[in-house]
């Protein structure tokens, strides 16, 4: 049986999430900001008897759980997607109904 990311908000990501993930060399995943710039996430997994855990230190909520290291880090791909995307949701809640200045923020290296 297949374990799929699990998030508290129960979102699933949707299509306009503009969102591009990938894995460094060292085992990171990168989030793709712009075409120039990018973040990156340390992913961490241990080996349970049912398969693997994982989670990123950097997202408070990103884990997930897998029968293999593969189906595992796909889900956490899934599941860096499913929080950013229930932390804008819940930010664009917040600031509904008042005069609010949005920019685009990129990191600096």
């Amino acid at each position: 049986m297949a374990l799929r990311a699990r998030v508290s908000s129960g979102l699933r990501p949707s299509a306009s999430l503009n969102t591009a993930l990938g894995v460094t060399e060292d085992g990171r995943y990168s989030y793709a900001m712009s075409k120039a710039k990018s973040v990156t996430f340390t992913a961490v997994f241990e080996k349970v008897p049912e398969g693997y855990i994982a989670f990123v230190e950097e997202l408070p909520g990103a884990n997930t759980q897998g029968a293999t290291l593969g189906e595992t880090r796909e889900n956490l791909q899934e599941a860096i997607q499913l929080v950013l995307e229930a932390n804008r949701e819940i930010a664009e809640e917040s600031i509904r109904g008042r005069k609010v200045r949005k920019e685009r923020l990129v990191p600096a290296a």
